[in-house]
């Protein structure tokens, strides 16, 4: 979901700066449920730069604050990113300046200041208002003086012009900061998050690679029919785990161990193809869980370790 609805950004206006930016990033990962799959610390220290403590006191805070809702098996779901909350306003967040090391190291609130003048440029590119009305509107939101406020302009000035002309602020984004998309199909990038944590709980070792290259083939046969393709691939992903270990002893020890098995893109290719073509012959394919790897979501509250259950 490369979509932030502008209300629920109206309630950022407290976070730390870790927590502004897990928050953005999850948002970035989520499908349009707002479920994102198991967001590990892992993966926070490889795409945030976040060292454990830093992820699990960022996850923390959007939960007691209420943005975020983690569950038993780790799975976690935005609050307040709906669909019809996004329909009335958003903030497109696929620009490749949100996922820069120069955005992270930004404090909240100046992230904040960037995220609302982006919303309010709007088509024309360029926002325009009073000097006094915007400083007093931007204080009383963020709860600072308004000399902060005007602090907070300064390292905003690198990523958008700022002048003043007849009592009023004008804010114009730069360009060369904004014009670049971050991905170009930000569904693939929620479908590649998903591999990997799946195939990581699963006692495997999955590349950034190695994940896109999986996903690649949903697009690839796209033409043949989503349903059909998501069963496929869903399919082939549980046969790679199935294969991969077939005593669940094995991948017990493994993961006690922390050795991981190294994952087959080949082998995994393989299984797809058989798949699609046996639901292709048959011509009606299993039905799709909403959440796509929702069958392999660990039950960790289970007194049977090999049970797994539908979450969200």
């Amino acid at each position: 979901m490369e979509k932030l609805a502008y209300s629920k950004f109206q309630t950022l206006t407290d976070l730390t700066k870790s927590g502004m930016n897990l928050f953005l990033h999850l948002v970035f990962l989520s499908d349009e449920a707002g479920n994102v799959i198991r967001y590990s610390y892992q993966s926070a220290r490889e795409e945030l730069g976040m060292i454990p403590q830093s992820y699990y006191n960022a996850r923390n805070e959007l939960e007691k604050k209420g943005h975020i809702r983690v569950n038993m098996t780790g799975n976690i779901t935005i609050i307040g990113n709906s669909l019809s909350e996004i329909k009335k306003g958003y903030i497109y967040l696929n620009k490749n300046y949100y996922h820069s090391e120069a955005f992270y190291a930004l404090k909240a609130k100046v992230k904040y200041l960037i995220l609302d003048f982006m919303y309010n440029s709007g088509v024309a590119g360029r926002y325009v208002r009073r000097k006094k009305e915007l400083v007093s509107d931007l204080s009383a939101r963020l709860n600072v003086t308004k000399r902060q406020i005007r602090n907070y302009m300064q390292p905003i000035r690198k990523c958008m012009d700022i002048s003043i002309s007849n009592g009023c602020y004008i804010i114009t984004p730069k360009k060369e900061y904004f014009r670049h998309k971050y991905v170009q199909n930000p569904k693939e990038v929620y479908q590649k998050h998903n591999v990997k944590e799946v195939l990581h709980n699963e006692g495997f070792q999955c590349t950034d690679k190695q994940a896109s290259d999986m996903v690649r083939v949903l697009r690839q046969y796209s033409i043949k029919g989503s349903d059909l393709v998501k069963a496929a691939f869903h399919n082939a992903v549980i046969g790679l785990v199935h294969y991969g270990f077939k005593e669940i002893q094995l991948r017990e020890v493994r993961a006690r161990k922390h050795h991981k098995q190294a994952v087959s893109v080949p082998f995994f290719h393989k299984l797809f193809k058989n798949s699609f073509s046996s639901f292709n012959v048959v011509g009606k394919a299993p039905q799709v869980p909403e959440t796509l790897f929702s069958p392999f979501v660990y039950n960790r509250g289970s007194e049977v370790k090999a049970a797994y259950a539908y979450t969200i």
